[in-house]
């Protein structure tokens, strides 16, 4: 396993953890709903990235490109429907 897919997995965490405490305390739920979107469209730059240097054939890096643009997507959405 490669130093990138742990760190992955360590921001995942992160992630779910930083959305748990948006639901306990609302006071920070923009914040963090907008650090997350920002986390995740940088999650898939890094991978774009990789993949212009490694030139990867196997298809689980598009997959999660394709999770982060979905859900970075729907972040903003969420993000910009409930601004004040």
């Amino acid at each position: 396993m490669k130093p990138r897919a742990v760190l992955w997995w360590f921001s995942g965490v992160a992630i779910a953890g930083l959305l748990t405490a948006s639901t306990i305390y609302p006071e920070v739920q923009q914040g963090v709903i907008l650090t997350v979107a920002v986390a995740l469209f940088g999650m898939a730059a890094g991978r774009l990235l990789s993949f212009a240097i490694e030139h990867s054939q196997e298809h689980y890096p598009v997959v999660f490109l394709v999770f982060e643009c979905v859900f970075g997507s729907l972040m903003l959405c969420v993000y910009s429907s409930s601004a004040v």
